[in-house]
Parts: C-alpha cells; structure tokens; sequence
C-alpha cells in the first residue's frame, strides 16, 4: 500500500494554505528523509495502514503565516480540549504534548523548529483521518472571507505517465474521503463552478526512467456544458524527480468561472514516470 499524508494533517494543509496563499513553504514537509528514516518519527509512514502523521509548516509572519503564533493557538485548543487529535507540537525551541497536557517545555532535540512548526497527530486512524475543521484562522474563513469554506478530499489509483507526446492527463481520483458539497465528479472532475478555491494535488512517484524527468502539474480549467473545451490554465509547475519513491505537491488558489469545472493534470518530461497513488484536497467558497 503506498504512503499517504494523514488526511486530518491534509485539511490543515488546506486552511493555513487558504488563510495565506502567498507564503513562504521552503521548510514545509511531510514524509521524512534519509535521515528521517534511520529513526523513530512521525515523518515516517506508520506500521499500521503507511500513514505520515506529522507535517511541517514554515515560519512566514510577513507571507501570513506566524507558525509561533499558530504554535501557541493550536497548543492552546489542546489544553482546553478543543482538538483531540494532536499528539505533540515543536515550535521555536518548545514543545507542547499530550504526555503534559500540552503545557510548553524546552525542547531538546537538535533541530529547535525555529523556521517551521511541526504537527504529528495521533493514532489511531479515526483520530488522524478525522478531517474535520482546524478552525484555522480563528476568525474564521480563508484569503478575508467572511463565510467558511467547504472542504473536499479525494485519492486515486496509481498510473503510468509516458513522456511521448504532448498531451496532458487527468489525476483521476477514485475515492472520497469527503465531499459534502458534491462537487467531485466523473473521477478527474472538481465542479466548483463560481467558486474561489484553495486546492493542494499530491502525486507519488515510485519510479522514473531518466535521472532527468521531471513532473508537470497544472490546474485545467473547462467548460462544463456545450462543447466541455479548454478554457485556461495557470503556468504549469515542473518538478524534477531526483529518485523514486519521490512525493510531489503542487497548490493552487484560483478562481472558477460560473458554468466552468476544474482539473489536475500532470506530464512527463524527460522520461516514462511510474504514479503509485495521488491525492487532491481542496477548500472552496461559494
């Protein structure tokens, strides 16, 4: 079964990203590195169903996103009993735990989580696949909205990219973790028609061909009724797969035109890529 970012840590993702789309997201992560895995994390997919149950988001107050702020906030709802799926947070040389009640200690560990907050949430999988609302911002609603956004979340089998050719092929999503709004349609499709949207596709690679390829992404947007063509889509993202096993996430806020849907597509440059599952989520308004 391949890995997968805990769904509730995705719907953070999600509103943080919202609530400042123009961040800095250099130190965010989710799965570990080497030297991650050469120990105990949460960094590390789970025994039990391959699960990442932590994420790291990056420490920019003048993009929108205070993580010391966040740090204390979300500590804070701990400690009241507010949220219940927090196992630990690191931030800015402290750590605040279930195993203290989330009351702040010093935090010894070599890296002080100076340029980054570190969440992991807790097992077992109805806690950390619980995606509902991290209330976050605490004012409520993303990006100055009043209202609060609905959310989707949505995964898919693998598949093979092929670098001939030039056309671009869909992230077809099979499965629903939650669509409340009923925007998700025929597997690829996003009907967000006049909505604003916050969405996040996750594609994982488990091989390529070429020491060289590398991933396109883009956000498609299309008619939805008579000829269902290609209306536009943003300047896609490359992204150069350095080994296999490599987890690529690409973000988009945009806007949907009235009687338009959207799409994830993806390309292959350089050489074939082998995807061995994706992942979309998204907060919209409408």
């Amino acid at each position: 079964m391949a890995w997968y970012v805990a769904e509730s840590l995705e719907r953070l993702l999600s509103e943080i990203n919202a609530s400042a789309p123009k961040r800095d997201k250099s130190a965010d992560g989710s799965i570990g590195d080497a030297s991650h895995s050469s120990r105990d994390s949460d960094h590390n997919p789970c025994d039990c169903h391959n699960a990442v149950c932590a994420r790291d988001f990056t420490h920019d107050p003048k993009g929108g996103f205070d993580s010391y702020e966040f740090a204390k906030w979300l500590a804070a709802r701990c400690k009241a009993g507010d949220e219940k799926r927090v196992k630990y947070i690191i931030s800015n040389g402290k750590i605040a735990s279930e195993t203290y009640g989330f009351v702040w200690q010093n935090y010894s560990g070599s890296n002080p989580h100076d340029h980054h907050v570190h969440v992991s949430v807790d097992h077992p999988q109805s806690t950390f696949d619980n995606d509902k609302t991290w209330n976050w911002p605490p004012s409520g609603g993303g990006n100055g909205d009043d209202d609060m956004p609905e959310y989707v979340s949505l995964s898919g089998d693998g598949f093979t990219l092929r670098a001939a050719g030039d056309e671009w092929t869909p992230v077809r999503l099979q499965r629903e973790s939650a669509d409340a709004g009923n925007v998700h349609g025929e597997t690829a499709w996003l009907n967000l028609g006049g909505a604003k949207f916050s969405g996040q596709v996750r594609v994982n690679v488990a091989s390529r061909s070429d020491a060289d390829t590398s991933l396109l992404v883009r956000w498609a947007e299309y008619r939805k009724d008579g000829d269902q063509g290609f209306v536009s889509a943003p300047m896609p993202s490359e992204y150069p797969l350095t080994t296999g096993g490599t987890g690529v996430h690409d973000e988009v806020l945009d806007s949907v035109g009235k009687n338009n849907r959207v799409r994830a597509e993806v390309k292959a440059r350089g050489g074939d890529i082998e995807v061995s599952s994706v992942g979309l989520t998204a907060l919209y308004w409408r």
